[in-house]
């Protein structure tokens, strides 16, 4: 399901918190408002609609405990062998796959991405050019 984008600047900049709902909950921690920025800014203004700010947070809370367990697992070097090792891993995998696939759901995922620049290899021929090909 590909998803309507309204263009209205073309830079990125302060004017996408002059929509209302993509200004950050004052909810958020400094570390969330950090991540909403980077989600948030990393589209122009008008490409969020305003049902995706659920999305988003729901984005962020994963992102953090991704974070957290990552970083437990380095902090305390445990041997990928241990139990304790095991169920960061699987945590950081699950998060993983939940980010992957809101990032689809919201349009920022390189795969839902409709690449219109794509060249094709077919020749621009017209009609009359194909009937004479086909004869």
């Amino acid at each position: 399901m590909s998803r309507k984008k309204t263009e209205t600047n073309d830079r990125l900049d302060e004017k996408v918190y002059q929509i209302e709902y993509l200004k950050p909950s004052h909810e958020l921690n400094p570390r969330e408002v950090e991540i909403w920025d980077y989600v948030v800014r990393s589209m122009k203004p008008a490409f969020f609609i305003e049902a995706d700010r659920l999305l988003i947070v729901e984005f962020i809370k994963l992102k953090q405990l991704s974070d957290l367990a990552y970083a437990e697992m380095k902090d305390y070097d445990y041997p990928l062998s241990s139990p304790e090792a095991t169920k960061l891993i699987n945590a950081i995998a699950k998060t993983a796959g939940a980010m992957s696939t809101i990032s689809q759901k919201l349009g920022i995922a390189p795969s839902s991405r409709v690449r219109h620049e794509a060249k094709t290899n077919k020749p621009d021929l017209d009609a009359s050019t194909l009937d004479d090909l086909l004869d």
